[in-house]
């Protein structure tokens, strides 16, 4: 069985201690992390999280928004992008 969180991040960037002290908590991390409100855009390259790959939607420039998807290192997985 696998184990999926969801957070509303709010800027994952400036929450980022909390986040990682939340993971750091967990007796088992979660398989799959769906994040929205990341506020992520295309400067912002350097998240990352170990033990895990990253697929992103970023927000649109001067907008609120933003989406990853981190996913356990060894998952299998398909992105499908929007057509």
């Amino acid at each position: 069985m696998s184990t999926i969180l969801q957070w509303n991040a709010r800027s994952i960037v400036a929450n980022r201690s909390e986040f990682r002290n939340f993971l750091s908590q967990q007796s088992t991390p979660p398989d799959i992390i769906c994040i929205q409100e990341t506020f992520l855009n295309k400067n912002n390259t350097t998240f990352k999280l170990d033990g895990y790959m990253m697929e992103r939607a970023d927000r649109q420039p001067g907008k609120a928004g933003g989406l990853a998807a981190f996913i356990r290192t060894g998952l299998s997985y398909v992105w499908l992008q929007k057509p």
